[in-house]
């Protein structure tokens, strides 16, 4: 720390105090300045003489020295001494002829650094990993042209960046990735072997003050789930604050997500973009209370996929718009979420796709869609009993999509009407959630398309016994959970001129309840959990075409203290088809391990048997994994921040299969041993 004697003085009387500090001010209170800006302090009258003097400390730090006795005050600097960047608190103290300092005056000082910036903050990461098989060995032989042996590296860069000046807030965000192995770059499945080893896989720009927002980059936007939902690519953004009420939004990006060194901006092609426009208003002064929005779109794709994804595609426009209104009580017990689509959905001529045969042309279609969320808090943190408290949210959502909806931005699922009603909440302890839902498609009701209904009803319950009960043996009750699933899909009649049959209208209930009871203990874990799965088949002439499935699993677990634990678990399950009246049984015990003797050393190992067989068949099969792993790792620094550091691995695994067909045993397994290596140096 920096400590300079003071030697400037000023007169200024013993009882000087909050007298002096109503007169004393200077140049630079709250002001941002440069590092060589000249300090100055103004007393508003001359003190009388008395034995006194002026000090001035910033930070932590004494500048008195630094500081020259004027008419007016004091002057401080720059004496070759650069005022220190950043923001700190400068104290005026009055200091009596016994060395006893009053503080009669405090200014905030904010200098800007080296390059001009009230702020700037650069963070760099940089991970390096290392994956490695080192033996294997498999019985019956596998492909000679796989990879027995391998040592793979992945290495991660990344750079953020924040600049601060003039009420501008500047960040940036870039991940570069680097890999050995050519089929784990980022672009391999779009470039094959032309795929670069070293490759770009995000950045963004973002510039924004109080009422203007600019990214270019990979950006996000849309928040309109029938027209443009959390759309995610390259390109760029726009949001001006127009008043205190009204935003704008201005958003363009590619087509498809993509990655890496070219069409760097994303805009480069005029038929693969998105440009999309959504302004809102606040209606009512306080914010939240009821805002209107309004969104546009237009949209043209090529046959492209998203780099990390494969599918056959074809040209698409898309032109559409939406309204959206979101409102919500001062409370916010009642909520209101509520929209309106419309989008004209073309397929245009696509040679590629056509591969010279001649194609039915897609007729330009122009739809409508629709939803409506609600949302009541009928009870918000209410009192229940002594202690308790109790929310319950009662909500209500619609949505109907028309035939042929179709949007490029967002998934959306056309030709269906849907009514979902849920109560969702907690009563003391017990948390509890129900919901009904009702929904069917072909809204258009032609008579040569089979309509089908949907009901759905869902039950969640989560009983903590241990918080209902005030039993002094309440620490041993367990947590009980109860689940139904319950899904009636069914066809409204036989569709006219058709070659369905009665049998092929669908009918069909499926239920589905899970029953758990977990003890959690000082030392000890238990739990129990059962699951009764029924396929009920209802359509005409596959009435015993059913499927019912048996669950039950228990674990047991013990840690008698924070360096070890150890469990065991076992499942039997029974799968019935009634059609072909088989049953599969199957059996399985499982046995998991954790050892920590260091801080940063674990050990884990794993064992899972399974033993599968049938009630038809005298076919017995057995299947075993075993997992070993010792992972060590190390500080390469005493940072507080645990960087830079490192780890390595070594796992050996196992995996055989037995199986007795009548008098021919059957058998393989093979087994690996690999190792890894990571480091993360920022």
């Amino acid at each position: 720390m920096l400590s300079i004697a003071t030697t400037a003085s000023a007169a200024a009387p013993q009882n000087a105090g909050s007298a002096a500090a109503q007169r004393i001010t200077s140049n630079v209170d709250g002001r941002w300045v440069n590092a060589n800006a000249v300090v100055e302090i103004f007393v508003a009258a001359p003190l009388p003489d008395a034995s006194g003097r002026l000090a001035v400390v910033i930070g932590d730090v004494d500048w008195t020295g630094l500081c020259g006795a004027t008419v007016r005050g004091l002057t401080c600097g720059p004496a070759g001494v650069p005022l220190p960047a950043g923001e700190h608190a400068m104290v005026v103290y009055l200091v009596s002829a016994t060395n006893s300092w009053m503080e009669v005056a405090r200014f905030q000082l904010r200098v800007l650094g080296r390059s001009g910036f009230e702020k700037a903050d650069a963070t760099p990461t940089i991970d390096f990993a290392n994956k490695g098989q080192i033996a294997t060995n498999h019985v019956p032989p596998v492909d000679p042209t796989s990879r027995d042996r391998y040592q793979d590296f992945t290495s991660t860069l990344g750079l953020t960046t924040s600049l601060v000046r003039g009420g501008w807030t500047t960040t940036t965000e870039t991940t570069v990735i680097a890999v050995s192995h050519r089929p784990e770059a980022l672009r391999f499945g779009e470039l094959q072997d032309l795929a670069p080893y070293v490759d770009l896989s995000s950045y963004v720009v973002t510039a924004k003050n109080r009422v203007a927002s600019f990214s270019l980059g990979h950006v996000r936007f849309g928040a309109h789930r029938h027209v443009l939902n959390d759309y995610s690519s390259r390109g760029a953004t726009a949001t001006l604050k127009l008043g205190s009420r009204a935003d704008v939004s201005v958003n363009a990006a590619n087509a498809t997500a993509i990655v890496g060194w070219s069409n760097i901006v994303g805009l480069q092609e005029t038929e693969h973009r998105v440009i999309a426009a959504t302004v809102g208003i606040e209606m009512l002064a306080r914010a939240g209370g009821l805002r209107l929005e309004t969104s546009l779109l237009n949209a043209t794709a090529l046959p492209r996929s998203n780099f990390n994804q494969g599918s056959v595609t074809d040209a698409e426009t898309n032109r559409g718009f939406g309204f959206r209104v979101l409102a919500a009580d001062p409370r916010q017990r009642l909520r209101i979420d509520g929209g309106l689509a419309g989008s004209r959905f073309e397929n245009p001529e696509d040679p590629l796709l056509a591969q010279g045969a001649t194609l039915v042309p897609v007729r330009l279609e122009s739809r409508l869609a629709r939803y409506l969320d609600v949302s009541y808090a009928v009870l918000q943190d209410a009192p229940v009993g002594k202690t308790g408290r109790a929310t319950l949210i009662a909500a209500y959502r619609h949505e109907m999509v028309e035939p042929l909806y179709g949007s490029l931005m967002s998934f959306v699922r056309s030709d269906v009407l849907q009514h979902v009603i849920e109560l969702t909440g907690n009563i003391g302890p017990v948390a509890l959630q129900a919901s009904g839902t009702w929904a069917h498609d072909n809204l258009d009701a032609i008579p040569s398309i089979l309509k089908t209904f949907t009901r759905v009803a869902q039950i969640n319950l989560a009983v903590p016994l241990a918080s209902v009960s005030h039993a002094d043996t309440g620490a041993w009750l367990p947590v009980v959970t109860y689940t139904l699933d319950q899904t009636h899909q069914f066809g409204a009649e036989l569709p006219v001129n058709s070659d369905f049959q009665d049998s092929h209208v669908p009918d069909q209930m499926s239920t589905n309840q899970l029953i758990g009871v977990e003890w959690q203990l000082e030392r000890w874990h238990a739990g129990y959990r059962f699951n009764h799965s029924f396929q009920d088949n209802r359509q005409v002439g596959r009435a015993l075409s059913d499927l019912a499935n048996l669950t039950n699993n228990i674990s047991l677990g013990f840690a008698p203290d924070l360096r070890v634990d150890v469990s065991v678990d076992l499942a039997f399950e029974g799968a019935e088809n009634r059609e072909f009246a088989r049953t599969d049984l199957t059996r399985r015990v499982g046995f998991n391990g954790n050892w920590r003797p260091m801080p940063r050393t674990t050990i884990t190992g794993s064992m899972a048997i399974m033993f599968l067989r049938n009630d038809y068949s005298p076919v017995e099969s057995r299947t075993t994994d075993f997992n070993f792993q010792f992972a060590q790792g190390f500080p390469l620094s005493k940072r507080s921040s645990g960087k830079p550091q490192g780890q390595v691995f070594v796992r050996y695994a196992r995996q055989s299969a037995w199986a007795n067909p009548l008098t021919t045993l059957v058998q393989s397994h093979f087994w690996t041993v690999n190792t890894g290596v990571t480091f993360s140096l920022f």
